[in-house]
């Protein structure tokens, strides 16, 4: 938490101390709702532990000055959005989706109507979407909101895990932690996680270098996603897609933020409670 007696820089660069995790000014935060109040409504701070001192009713008390958090302006606009599809059956269920084809539920219905909300305030240029009909059906509730084209990409599927697809997580992790820990050995009926990471790798390459702040794209994908996107930003392969952590819950959405030259990248959860990502498998 910042220390209001600290000696802040100027409007819009990091906060004195904090620079490493941001905050920014709240003044400047690409999320907020009304520029003169000072309460915070944006779910992400909401959920935020480290803020819940400051919940008020409506939101949390911020300081306009000197900021509170770090889900604000990251320096530049984003240049990629990831949302994850809606809540299944299989989702509720804590049992492995992979490639099964299952509808969201009624619950994830309505969290894709609310990231679709959310996400109308973004200048989406392109929505690109995993083939399955739970990451398409949640891109269309935001094609409805903003207007533009979904296209699918199957190479936005998720971890094809063979056999395990639709059975128990809990009584199956250990078969998958095998997998996890020799990555190079496919599941059977399934792929490898090497391969799996290969061809998200690819996908991320692809639409990260076409992205930018003036040509915004989409994501609508699946957990195993989000996970692979870490590693590739970290260059860490310890995370474990299809685990009980995730970065932000069904229907969440994570931002992309990049230096100029695209060398450097943070991505944030930004609607959605995050979680913490899974490295310690």
């Amino acid at each position: 938490m910042p220390d209001e007696n600290l000696d802040y820089a100027e409007q819009g660069t990091p906060i004195a101390g904090y620079e490493e995790r941001g905050p920014y000014h709240c003044e400047d935060c690409i999320h907020r709702l009304d520029p003169k109040s000072d309460i915070c409504t944006h779910p992400a701070v909401i959920a935020d532990p480290e803020l819940a001192n400051r919940l008020v009713d409506g939101g949390v008390k911020i300081n306009l000055e000197h900021g509170c958090c770090s889900y604000v302006n990251q320096g530049s606009e984003p240049i990629l959005l990831i949302l994850r599809h809606g809540e299944t059956g299989l989702n509720k269920e804590k049992k492995f989706r992979s490639l099964r084809n299952v509808p969201l539920n009624d619950i994830g219905l309505q969290q894709a109507q609310d990231a679709a909300e959310f996400l109308k305030e973004y200048p989406i240029k392109k929505i690109v979407c995993s083939p399955l009909d739970r990451a398409f059906h949640t891109a269309l509730f935001v094609e409805e909101a903003c207007g533009a084209p979904v296209t699918k990409d199957a190479a936005l599927l998720p971890w094809d895990l063979g056999n395990l697809a639709g059975k128990p997580r809990e009584e199956n992790k250990d078969v998958l932690q095998h997998h996890v820990d020799n990555s190079e050995e496919p599941l059977p009926g399934g792929e490898s996680l090497d391969e799996f990471r290969k061809k998200q790798f690819a996908v991320f390459d692809k639409y990260i270098g076409e992205a930018s702040a003036d040509n915004l794209i989409l994501l609508v994908a699946h957990t195993s996603t989000l996970t692979t996107l870490n590693q590739w930003i970290d260059d860490n392969y310890s995370g474990q897609p299809e685990s009980d952590d995730e970065d932000v819950e069904p229907g969440g959405v994570c931002a992309l933020y990049s230096d100029e030259d695209k060398d450097d990248f943070k991505l944030i959860p930004i609607w959605g409670q995050p979680k913490p990502a899974d490295y310690g498998s």
